[in-house]
C-alpha cells in the first residue's frame, strides 16, 4: 500500500443505515396511488410489500455526509411486470436515492403549487441550505438495463442510474462518479405503473463517507 492509498483509507468511514426498526424512517404517500406496506422482519430487515402501489421511504441523516460509495444487500419475491412501451422502466424493485445538498430552494409561489412529495423533499434540507436533486441508483429485473442512465422525464429533481439486476446480483458496492453531500436517503419501491405485486427486502445498506 503506497502513501496515497493509506491516506484515503484513513479518511474513509462507514455509516450503516438502520434496518432493524423503522425509527428514523418516514413513509410518504402519493395522491391517487396506493401506498406500499412497510414492516421490519424478525431478521432485522426492512420489508416493502408492493400491490400495484408506490411510495417513498425516507431517512433523514443527522448531519450532512460526503458519500463516496454505497453498499446494499437485498432480496425480492413475487414478480415485477414489464411494460413494452418503455425502454427505461417506470417501476423498479428498488431505487436507492441520495438526496444531495445544492443551491435550489422553493420560492413562496413554488411552495403554494408544488406537489406534496416536492415539499417533503425540500423539507429535508437543513436550515438555510438548498438541494440539488435525488440521485437514484436502481435495482432492475433485467441485466440489459444495467448501466443505463436518465434524467427523469417528469422532474429535473431526479437522476437515475441502473446499477444492478436481480436475481443475478443480490448485493453490490457502487462507487459514485464523484462524492455527494447527502442530507437524506429516499428509497423508492414501485409497481403502480405495471400493476405488479412483489416484495423487496432491504437486508443491508451502508454509506461510505469521507471525513
Amino acid at each position: 500500500m503506497n502513501g496515497k492509498e493509506l491516506k484515503i483509507y484513513f479518511l474513509s468511514a462507514f455509516f450503516t443505515v438502520p434496518t432493524g426498526a423503522l425509527d428514523g424512517w418516514k413513509e410518504l404517500g402519493f395522491n391517487k396511488i396506493p401506498q406500499n406496506t412497510v414492516s421490519v422482519t424478525t431478521n432485522k430487515t426492512i420489508k416493502i410489500d408492493v400491490n400495484q402501489s408506490a411510495s417513498p421511504l425516507i431517512y433523514k441523516l443527522s448531519d450532512i455526509k460526503k458519500v463516496s460509495a454505497l453498499s446494499a444487500k437485498w432480496s425480492a419475491t413475487g414478480e415485477l411486470a414489464k411494460l413494452n412501451s418503455s425502454t427505461f422502466p417506470e417501476d423498479f424493485l428498488m431505487r436507492i436515492g441520495l438526496v444531495a445538498k445544492g443551491d435550489q430552494r422553493l420560492s413562496w409561489f413554488q411552495k403554494k403549487i408544488a406537489a406534496n412529495w416536492v415539499l417533503e423533499l425540500f423539507s429535508l434540507a437543513p436550515a438555510n441550505i438548498g438541494l440539488d436533486k435525488i440521485y437514484f441508483y436502481n435495482i432492475a429485473t433485467s441485466k440489459e438495463l444495467v448501466g443505463q442512465k436518465r434524467q427523469h422525464p417528469k422532474s429535473d429533481l431526479m437522476l437515475e442510474e441502473v446499477i444492478a439486476s436481480f436475481p443475478e446480483t443480490k448485493s453490490i458496492t457502487h462507487k459514485l462518479t464523484k462524492p455527494l453531500d447527502v442530507v437524506a436517503l429516499w428509497i423508492s419501491v414501485d409497481g403502480d405503473d405495471t400493476k405488479s405485486k412483489f416484495s423487496t427486502t432491504i437486508e443491508e445498506l451502508i454509506l461510505e463517507v469521507l471525513d
